[in-house]
């Protein structure tokens, strides 16, 4: 929905950041609700996530020095990062082959912003995939028989007016490891890229 401004670095813990360009967010209001002020950064040796967030009331406080833990999508593609189960959960996952530091950002982005506690999100994201499943076998289908150019932008301008991008990206990018999908993109391998 991203009908709120969120503050990346909360502005009561990073007030030198509160009219940085580069702190703001959109952000859905259930999204930024359970995110709220909470922060944390990596710290320490070894590497420890430690939670600078202030208690209401608590005494103002500079947080503790490190790096900054919640992945941070102005600077850092999440997808780098998350996957999504497309095939059983519809949840977000640590990708493989990250390091012991960075699954640790996912695992601490994926609690704060409650992506995987939510139904609603989860369900969301699976009619998200069956519609655009539907809307690419479609133009699939008026491809193959032999429909304009201007008919098949229209179908993909459909297509990507659908919600939940990332479980659009997520199909592209893993096509391969559902047949049904493959078939689709292998028809249509312009789809790879919109």
């Amino acid at each position: 929905m991203a009908d709120e401004v969120e503050h990346i670095a909360p502005k009561d813990l990073y007030p030198e950041a509160v009219f940085s360009w580069d702190n703001y967010l959109y952000a859905c209001g259930p999204c930024n609700g359970p995110k709220n002020s909470r922060f944390a950064v990596l710290a320490g040796n070894p590497l420890q996530l430690i939670d600078v967030s202030r208690a209401r009331g608590g005494a103002v406080t500079s947080p503790q020095v490190g790096a900054h833990a919640l992945i941070n999508p102005r600077v850092e593609n999440p997808l780098q990062f998350l996957f999504l189960d497309l095939l059983n959960t519809f949840a977000f996952l640590p990708m493989q082959g990250l390091s012991a530091t960075d699954v640790i950002r996912v695992n601490y982005t994926i609690e704060v912003l409650r992506l995987n506690d939510r139904d609603y999100l989860v369900d969301a994201r699976r009619t998200a995939f069956g519609t655009y499943r539907a809307r690419l076998r479609e133009y699939v289908e008026e491809k193959a028989a032999g429909a304009a150019q201007s008919a098949l932008d229209l179908r993909r301008d459909e297509l990507l007016k659908v919600g939940h991008q990332t479980v659009w990206r997520e199909m592209q990018r893993q096509h391969h490891n559902y047949q049904p999908l493959t078939d689709l993109f292998n028809f249509a391998p312009e789809a790879l890229h919109w």
